[in-house]
């Protein structure tokens, strides 16, 4: 409006002065007609005179002290106005210009016939109606000239009509000449410094270019709008621009700083070219707590615009257009007090969310904070955007629109802790962005970009909240990639660089008495990820990961874990292809997938804490040296099948897998086989079960399993067949050695679980048979051969009995022979049927043991014997425990017992001269026949009664010898002393 209204005002007083200097003669002759003929020539255009005073110097000259008139109910008032003519106005000028026809044309001559124009001031008063938004169509009245006179225009102060206060603007000393140079600034009445300054050279000859330089004080501006703002006068303009008004929603945003421009435009091609310059540049929002976005440039100086200062470049072209911003970076910060008076500006749907938001910051505020650092001084959050290498945007002949940024930063800040010694440590980088916006239709943006992210905290981070808590050191991650939209082939594609990698230091996290740390952390990808969206269908190629992890510790009571180092390696997908339209089980099973993983655990260390009548001991539950496994998968007509190797310490394992998914469950086929060394397991062994040292064991072993399980709803079956194999065995059981033995077994291990029955489970061996070359339970066995077939089963959990047959086990049912050579004899079971929860019976045999034999194995002193001795002995098992009950042993043909002189004899003989027969008697019995009966009880109590029939030395008549022995036969054969056990017994006997 205020542009239309001095071009009016320009016009209205150049025709004004054209008409009263072609008058001027008949003026001259009739001065009181001049007023009213002048005001009716100038009625059709709005135009009163009220006060007219001139002067002619010269045939060339108009002078102009006062002149008041009125323009569509606008006041205005020049003084001192001077027009010049080109030439001397004659008659014969003025009757050219009356025989022009067209209006147009004559004000056209009269224009051209004036050189110059100057007043030295002048007051405009202007009604707020005129400056409200017009919806009149008719155009503007402006005559066109030739030439442009020489304009020289010195103060015009533009006032709002009826305002009680000095409100308006002032134009100062606009001036243009023959030449095209232009200068002007405009300022507020109430002010000395310019508002805005123009400056430039418009040719009107020629083809040359036209160029302007331009300045705004942005501070003039607002004073302008608040003083609008404060006066009544003014109040219909902040009703037809709102947003002049204070209650506007960016009201409060006042920029700071100066703008200045430098304007080209080429009058062959009409392009136009604009250099915009925004020296100190800020942005405030005083309704806000005096927020405060910072704008510095950061490209180097110029003439035209300064360091620091933000420039930027348009050029229109006919068939393209260009805007280009220079290097600049933003930044602002936001307090608690900043954050609640935002909140006043947000819609009223988010005002609810703000609390609850605000509430969190405090919190974090609260609970973060750096190691070793104490809580940070303010609860400060804000942002930081750098454009390095600026911004370009461009339009071509179609409309469309480019965008290329090539690099743009992004840095938050939190508190204290995103920046560490004023180092943002975290931050997205985008690099060689462009972006295409066909025709303004948003629906159509396509762009592509590179990207970095980055959080880097050297000093680390802790967490503390309550019972919880979380802290480390050193955290690094960077994800570079790159992001991808086309809106033409509606496709999106997202990707991750193979050197994207993720690290850490001690890290801890405590949750009451449950406490984990880690001393390192490592996380890297072989290779490039990639995701792909177009029309609804989901890509995914994925690399191989590794993962490091070091120095692992946790305290899960009562449970504790400790790990020197884990390295893992997790497989790649080359190729998965998913319809976000679709189930997503029917496509995983049309998936077909190849990969391999590794996995390796040096040192890992489980214990539990036990409490005792004594206090709190530690058991361990696996304590190994290296625990790995390398597996390769393979998915692939809905099924994944795998094989693997696994190394436990010095044992080697390998097994493969067929897993089937099911609609309501799964089927799993497994195999596992071994082959290690009895040394090896026994080591295993002996640092993870609690086991006593009583095994001392070399050989090899073998052990082949197949696993099916399957699991259909609320219903589970697993079924284990087994063959464990032991291989040329030798050692010591409790210090009692074997050697060459051998186990070769098939058996089998069944679970059924059902919501509906009660768990079963059972464990069979559908034969087994153990070999052993010698075995030494105190009386030297050979040929060891035991055979047969069994079914088990187990206890439920946490059940235990207090028996050492077969311990674990609820029921078995087992078929036994079993062999061995004993003292040139022969020890047999022929067949024995266990009934574990019934009774059961058996036979032992002996055949043909020599007590020769038996005492040559256990010499001793006092005593030597011959004979070949046989028996039966039926066995009863019942509740757990075997009893022996009318045993029978015998003689098989004569024999000798003698008894030799000992200390204890020798002695016994002093202290009892009564005994010197028997004992002359006893040196050499030549019996004739032995008969024995044997009874042990379930707890291993066992009476021997034997009845000798001989002749001693010297004595022709027959003897009878009576002898009864109570001895725990399983303490016996525990303690391998026999020989001395038989030694004092018959000492005793004789006694």
């Amino acid at each position: 409006m205020l542009r239309r209204m001095l071009l009016w005002s320009g016009i209205s007083l150049v025709l004004l002065l054209a008409v009263l200097a072609a008058a001027l003669t008949y003026l001259l002759q009739h001065p009181q007609w001049l007023l009213k003929h002048a005001n009716d020539a100038l009625a059709p255009y709005q135009i009163h005179i009220r006060q007219l005073d001139w002067e002619i110097p010269d045939r060339r000259t108009l002078q102009l002290p006062e002149l008041a008139l009125d323009y569509a109910d606008n006041q205005l008032s020049f003084h001192d106005i001077q027009l010049t003519l080109k030439q001397p106005l004659t008659w014969s000028q003025l009757w050219d210009w009356y025989q022009l026809d067209d209006s147009h044309a004559q004000q056209q001559a009269i224009v051209n016939a004036i050189e110059a124009l100057s007043y030295r001031s002048a007051d405009i008063d202007v009604p707020v109606e005129q400056l409200r938004p017009s919806t009149s169509t008719e155009p503007l009245w402006l005559p066109i000239a030739g030439t442009i006179p020489h304009i020289d225009f010195g103060v015009t102060n533009i006032r709002l009509k009826d305002a009680t206060e000095p409100l308006g603007l002032q134009l100062r000393h606009l001036t243009f000449d023959a030449s095209g140079q232009l200068s002007s600034e405009l300022a507020n009445l109430t002010s000395d410094t310019p508002l805005w300054q123009l400056a430039g050279r418009l040719p009107l000859r020629g083809s040359e270019d036209w160029q302007l330089h331009t300045q705004v004080q942005l501070a003039q501006l607002y004073q302008i709008q608040q003083q609008l703002v404060d006066s009544p006068t003014a109040a219909p303009l902040l009703q037809a621009y709102p947003w002049l008004a204070p209650d506007w929603p960016l009201a409060g945003a006042k920029a700071f700083g100066e703008l200045s421009g430098e304007i080209n435009l080429s009058r062959k091609t009409g392009a136009l070219a604009a250099d915009v310059c925004w020296q100190d540049p800020a942005v405030e929002f005083s309704a806000a707590a005096a927020t405060r976005i910072q704008l510095q440039g950061s490209a180097a100086g110029s003439e035209q615009c300064p360091t620091k200062a933000i420039a930027l470049h348009y050029l229109q072209q006919p068939d393209a257009n260009t805007i280009s911003l220079a290097p600049l970076n933003l930044s602002v910060s936001l307090s608690q007090a900043q954050r609640a008076a935002w909140q006043q500006w947000l819609p009223k749907a988010s005002q609810n969310t703000i609390p609850t938001l605000e509430q969190q910051l405090t919190q974090l505020h609260q609970q973060l904070s750096l190691p070793d650092q104490p809580l940070p001084a303010n609860n400060d959050i804000g942002l930081q955007l750098d454009l390095p290498q600026g911004l370009q945007l461009s339009r071509n002949a179609d409309n469309d629109w480019h965008a290329s940024l090539p690099a743009f930063t992004i840095k938050p800040t939190m508190f204290n802790w995103l920046n560490v010694n004023d180092a943002a440590v975290f931050t997205l980088a985008l690099n060689q962005t462009q972006a295409t916006l066909p025709a303004a239709d948003l629906q159509q943006l396509s762009f592509n970009s590179r990207y970095q992210l980055t959080l880097t905290l050297p000093q680390g981070l802790k967490f503390d909240q309550g019972n919880w808590s979380a802290s480390g050191s050193a955290l690094s991650m960077q994800l570079p990639g790159e992001v991808m939209w086309d809106a033409k082939d509606n496709k999106a594609e997202v990707t991750l660089a193979a050197d994207a990698a993720l690290s850490a230091d001690k890290l801890m996290a405590q949750l009451g008495t449950q406490h984990f740390s880690m001393a390192h952390l490592q996380t890297s990808q072989q290779g490039v990820a990639r995701a792909s969206w177009q029309h609804g269908v989901w890509q995914f190629n994925l690399p191989a990961t590794s993962h490091q992890w070091r120095q692992i510790k946790a305290n899960l009571a009562p449970h504790q874990l400790s790990l020197q180092q884990l390295d893992a390696s997790l497989p790649a997908i080359s190729s998965l292809t998913l319809d976000s339209q679709q189930p997503l089980l029917p496509q995983l099973q049309q998936q077909a997938l190849k990969g391999q993983m590794t996995l390796a655990l040096e040192l890992p260390h489980i214990s539990t804490t036990k409490k005792t009548r004594l206090g709190t001991s530690d058991e361990s539950l696996l304590n190994l040296r290296r625990l790995s496994l390398a597996q390769q998968l393979d998915w692939h007509d809905n099924q994944l099948q795998s094989q693997e190797i696994w190394q436990i310490d010095d044992v080697t394992l390998h097994s493969d897998h067929r897993f089937t998914p099911q609609a309501n469950g799964y089927q799993l086929h497994a195999n596992w086989q071994t082959q290690a060394s009895l040394l090896a397991l026994q080591q295993i062994a002996a640092k993870n079960l609690q086991l006593e040292d009583t095994w001392q064991i070399t050989g090899q072993s073998q052990f082949d399993a197949q696993v099916d399980l399957s699991q259909q709803g609320q219903q589970l079956e697993l079924a284990v067949d087994m063959q464990p194999q032991i291989i040329g065995a030798a050692g010591q059981y409790q210090q009692l050695p074997f050697a060459d033995m051998n186990l070769n077994a098939r058996c089998h291990y069944r679970l059924f679980v059902s919501a509906d029955t009660l768990d079963s489970s059972n464990i069979g061996c559908q034969q087994f048979a153990l070999t052993a070359s010698s075995f030494n339970p105190g009386i030297q066995l050979s040929q060891i051969d035991i055979r047969g077939r069994g079914k088990f089963e187990p206890m439920a959990p946490n059940t235990k009995v207090d028996s050492w047959l077969l311990p674990g086990m609820k029921d078995a049912k087992l078929q036994l022979q079993a062999s061995a050579t004993a003292l040139n004899g022969v020890i047999t079971i022929p067949d024995f049927d266990v009934d574990l929860q019934g009774r059961s019976h058996g036979v032992l045999l002996v055949q043909g043991l020599d007590i020769e034999q038996l005492l040559a194995q256990h010499p001793q002193d006092s005593i030597s014997a011959t004979g070949i001795f046989d028996g039966v002995l039926p066995m009863t098992m019942e509740h757990r425990q075997i009893s022996i009950s009318g045993g029978h042993l015998a003689a098989r043909s004569e024999g000798i017992i003698e008894i030799h002189n000992t200390p204890a004899i020798a002695q016994m003989r002093q202290s009892q001269p009564y005994l010197d027969y028997v004992l002359d008697f006893m040196q050499q019995l030549q019996y004739q026949e032995i008969l024995g009966q044997l009874d042990m009880n379930g707890q291993g109590d066992t009476q021997i009664e034997l009845k000798i029939k001989g002749h001693g030395q010297g004595v022709d008549r027959p003897v009878h010898l009576n002898y009864s022995h109570e001895e725990n036969l399983l303490q016996l054969l525990q303690s391998l002393t026999i020989g001395e056990r038989l030694q004092s017994g018959l000492e005793a006997s004789m006694q």
